[in-house]
């Protein structure tokens, strides 16, 4: 129970962070920031691919870490973006309507949920080819 427990957290903390580590690659890195108001059509879209993409592979990370499949561990990644998306539009840390916000960290919650569950369609693909040849 305990070492499950372990686990869990460390895939939250792996989750979590890499999240954290893609979407700045993605927004801050790559784009030097992106903002709605500041930003043209073609940096919001890519970076907005980009950091969906980054939360993808965030939720895959998480799902390496923690192999059983629960709900626990995606669920409360999504909860901590929806802890910084509510920081960001109550306290006004960014001058992008609230909207904006609310997409961007929807768009994330989507990709960690997509990558987190993708893995297992993954594992039985290559399962089912490995043990048809």
């Amino acid at each position: 129970m305990k070492k499950n427990f372990l686990y869990k957290a460390l895939a939250i903390i792996a989750g979590f962070g890499s999240l954290t580590l893609f979407t700045a690659i993605a927004q801050g890195v790559i784009f030097d920031g992106i903002s709605y108001t500041n930003s043209p059509l073609p940096t919001l879209l890519t970076g907005g691919f980009l950091s969906v993409l980054g939360a993808f592979f965030a939720g895959c990370i998480a799902r390496l870490v923690y192999s059983p499949n629960t709900i626990i561990v995606p669920v409360i990644i999504s909860l901590f973006i929806v802890a910084d998306t509510t920081n960001l539009v109550v306290n006004n840390v960014t001058v992008d309507p609230a909207w904006f916000d609310i997409a961007a960290g929807s768009g994330l919650i989507i990709g960690v949920l997509i990558g987190y569950y993708s893995i297992e369609n993954w594992k039985k693909y290559f399962q089912r080819g490995s043990s048809s040849t």
